[in-house]
């Protein structure tokens, strides 16, 4: 949710995507805020645009601080887990900068913890891409992860 405003945040989620994409097919949509909105309109109308824009297959996991931790090669397992048994697209939700409603947390498969920190959308954005990129080298046995 939201554009993302520093430059470096852009670059490096575009460098680890472009790296996964080598790997896995891999989509990024990005769903821009509505302005002018209070902290609660602005979670509402976040989450209503990111229920409307999810599959109805797909394994939605919801990046949030009360979801699960799990170090990177348990991260790797348990992702290429779901990518054998889901049928449809396995979707990272990053929420605004209020955060989303119970409606998609509800909606939600799963819930994941970046870290128990509390993290910028930005900042979330590039931590999953960068760990997406090394759940497959973890994968692919490179050494990357050491």
């Amino acid at each position: 949710m939201g554009k993302l405003k520093e430059p470096f945040v852009v670059q490096g989620v575009r460098e680890y995507l472009k790296r996964v994409e080598r790997h896995l097919p891999l989509e990024w949509v990005q769903l821009p805020e509505t302005k002018g909105l209070n902290a609660s309109s602005s979670r509402d109308d976040s989450t209503r645009r990111i229920l409307k824009a999810l599959g109805e297959r797909d394994f939605v996991v919801l990046l949030d601080e009360r979801g699960a931790m799990m170090d990177s090669p348990a991260f790797s397992r348990w992702f290429y887990s779901r990518l054998e048994d889901v049928s449809g697209k396995i979707v990272f939700v990053v929420g605004g900068a209020y955060g989303v409603g119970q409606d998609l947390r509800r909606r939600a498969d799963a819930l994941l913890s970046l870290s128990p920190m509390t993290l910028t959308h930005e900042l979330a954005l590039l931590f999953v891409a960068e760990q997406l990129y090394r759940a497959v080298m973890i994968r692919l046995g490179t050494s990357y992860h050491h």
